[in-house]
């Protein structure tokens, strides 16, 4: 069976995850498509369709809400999951994930959220961030069962029967959390300045947005209506050239924990 896994990662948790599930079922064809690129795939090529985010300010990112308005709507109820990466406070993202797929014609039948490290600088005042131990063996063991629930669905298809959608029930505290604004994450973000000290002009930033809202003039200059507050270009300049009014030479997260990592490969 193939199966298509369509992600979004800015520092590479999200990423790390996909990869995980495609090792787990080695015994499929899984093909990771990272949604920077854009341009949406041919989704008629594969019997399971699957679609992964962060959760950016309790909901999806505005990369996801674009890419998703990109996927060609079929009338067709193509199977589908969705899941989601977060360091503690997931808000209702997979609702909205789920409701952005269904529009687009899938028949949405498995749902789960992995908590990973945070990735948010402002948070992230330790280097040894508590969070990096993150997920707990609680929480990988879900993981894990949703897995499993991907593998049996791909057998019931198999059979030509049909699958149930999924139900993804919110605790009391998730559906309290507000819905914030696309533009919520930029605001609190606020103005990304350079230390022209330390920058070498690499151009790494420009290449990695994901907004393409970063130019080199011969320093970064930042395109802040572009911008979404994603701290992609904070979290990986080599340099530490990249500062706003919040911090400054602290709290990057440019890859994976070590231990998030160990807990994620694949034995």
């Amino acid at each position: 069976m193939k199966i298509i896994l369509c992600y979004f990662s800015c520092t590479g948790n999200t990423k790390l995850a996909c990869e995980y599930i495609a090792g787990v079922l080695k015994e499929h064809s899984v093909e990771l498509f990272d949604m920077t690129i854009k341009k949406s795939p041919d989704f008629t090529k594969y019997d399971l369709c699957g679609f992964a985010a962060f959760t950016d300010y309790y909901g999806p990112s505005k990369l996801f809400e674009d890419f998703m308005a990109s996927v060609p709507k079929g009338n067709w109820k193509r199977n589908a999951f969705v899941f989601n990466t977060h360091a503690g406070a997931s808000g209702k993202t997979l609702l909205l994930m789920r409701d952005y797929v269904y529009s687009r014609g899938y028949n949405v039948v498995a749902a789960a959220s992995l908590t990973a490290p945070v990735n948010f600088p402002p948070q992230r005042v330790n280097p040894n961030d508590e969070t990096d131990i993150n997920p707990n063996p609680e929480m990988l063991e879900k993981f894990n069962k949703f897995i499993s629930q991907l593998s049996s669905i791909l057998e019931i298809q198999k059979k030509e029967e049909a699958v149930p959608e999924c139900k993804i029930v919110l605790s009391e505290e998730e559906m309290n959390w507000p819905y914030c604004v696309r533009i919520a994450s930029r605001e609190d973000m606020g103005l990304k300045k350079t230390d022209e000290k330390l920058c070498t002009r690499c151009g790494v930033c420009v290449k990695k947005c994901p907004y393409a809202a970063i130019e080199l003039k011969p320093y970064p200059v930042f395109n802040q209506k572009k911008c979404y507050g994603c701290w992609r270009c904070y979290n990986i300049c080599p340099t530490k050239a990249i500062y706003t009014k919040k911090v400054k030479n602290n709290g990057h997260y440019p890859a994976p924990a070590e231990e998030y990592k160990k807990k994620l490969r694949i034995k």
